[in-house]
């Protein structure tokens, strides 16, 4: 191995974006030491390699699967790129075979081998006999029973697509997502939350928050949700605090309202609103829904909580001297009128803690429970954002909503808000 060199500066590390440095980093080592005058012969003698153990499900090769799959017969002279490959010591390795004078070829990190093939994937898809990466999941899918490395193909898979400058991109790496969400497989819903805690801040928008409500209908082990917020909290506890409270609106209330269009709504212009007013409305004739999941619970609060800052943190612990926490989770799931009262605290609590956030109340009025409704109808008054936006809508619904008590308490509001004035707690 020659000596150590600096990578230069990484911020942010996580293994994506380290590994994007190191491939980089080390094909142009290699080529410079050959001579070369780029490093793509090197990365795809790489590829390939990674491609082959795609096709054959498995993680290591022969000598003569090396020659097979590269279609580079020189494995020992000056100028075998293998050797070079080799002698950095830390990328391929060779492994004892089961026979005496018997060689294996292997990715020294199995990881870096499905960061290579997924690149591999994301970059010539054509390859894999599919048009596009996000064709991808099916293929992996198939897999994943008997190739242990599918799920972390399909994780990076994911993470380029989510970090991929170009919006289509990062679509269909939401849509990625959303597979592994609507997955019966453990492994896939799992890998989920595993993607969330690795991605860099920049790629964390409302597209991703809007997939959690499908992950709550997969009843998440709530261990992955505490370690994806601890994840995230190591380079940003700013959005560690924004994604834990996602994850208390989301599964606290139905989703109706979306947190894309919560991003869009300050600056919607009159086409765009009149469009959502009258979405809205018509969602009131749709049968009355659960949030996702059914019930948000204590131990869901108390795993989101800690990564709030330090005045949410001091306004969720006054507001609960005056509404109480939510109920402790051993009270029996089956009683529908226990799943509710679980919740109420809870809606209490967020509405104040996150005012930013508080047109996500619009999403109450949908709620199967009169008394959430009521709370929606009543708490949006206070909302500190999209004011003038929410008071259109507001007055719109509790015309629809005329006659009920829900309406009544939304007509208040609406009066609040299209009179900028925020009332007094």
């Amino acid at each position: 191995a020659g000596p150590e060199k600096s990578l230069g500066k990484v911020s942010d590390i996580r293994l994506k974006e380290l590994f994007d440095v190191y491939l980089a980093r080390k094909t142009d080592q290699i080529r410079r030491n050959l001579g070369e005058q780029n490093s793509s012969r090197v990365q795809r003698y790489l590829l390939k390699l990674a491609t082959f153990m795609f096709h054959r499900s498995t993680s290591s090769m022969d000598l003569e699967e090396v020659v097979e799959s590269t279609g580079d017969a020189d494995l020992s002279g000056q100028d075998s790129l293998y050797l070079h490959l080799l002698d950095e010591d830390i990328i391929i390795e060779e492994q004892p075979g089961d026979f005496p004078n018997e060689r294996r070829v292997a990715f020294v990190y199995e990881e870096f081998m499905e960061y290579l093939l997924a690149s591999a994937i994301y970059n010539a898809p054509e390859a894999f006999g599919i048009t596009d990466p996000g064709a991808s999941f099916e293929m992996l899918d198939a897999l994943k029973e008997n190739w242990t490395n599918a799920r972390g193909v399909g994780e990076y898979v994911c993470l380029m697509l989510l970090s991929d400058p170009d919006p289509i991109r990062r679509y269909e790496g939401v849509s990625y997502l959303r597979r592994f969400t609507a997955s019966s497989s453990r492994t896939w819903r799992e890998a989920y939350w595993s993607v969330l805690g690795k991605l860099p801040e920049s790629s964390i928008h409302t597209h991703v928050f809007d997939t959690l409500a499908l992950a709550f209908e997969a009843a998440p082990n709530q261990q992955l949700i505490k370690q994806t917020l601890t994840n995230v909290s190591r380079f940003s506890t700013t959005m560690a605090g924004r994604f834990a409270a996602a994850i208390l609106w989301s599964a606290a209330l139905p989703t109706v309202l979306t947190w894309e269009i919560l991003e869009r709504l300050p600056t919607m212009g009159e086409d765009e609103l009149a469009s959502l007013e009258s979405e809205l409305v018509q969602r009131l004739n749709s049968p009355r829904v659960d949030p996702a999941g059914r019930m948000l619970r204590r131990i869901l609060f108390d795993i989101a909580t800690p990564f709030l800052s330090v005045a949410q943190k001091e306004t969720i612990d006054h507001l609960r001297t005056i509404y109480g926490s939510p109920a402790p989770d051993h009270l029996p799931p089956v009683e529908e009128t226990a799943i509710y009262e679980t919740r109420i605290p809870v809606i209490k609590l967020i509405w104040k803690a996150f005012p930013e956030f508080a047109p996500m109340l619009l999403n109450g009025l949908y709620d199967r429970d009169e008394s959430v409704r009521r709370i929606a109808a009543d708490r949006i008054r206070w909302s500190e954002s999209c004011r003038p936006q929410l008071a259109r809508l507001t007055s719109r619904i509790a015309e629809e909503l005329r006659g009920t008590k829900v309406g009544q308490l939304l007509s208040t509001s609406a009066w609040h808000l299209s009179h900028q004035e925020i009332p007094r707690s």
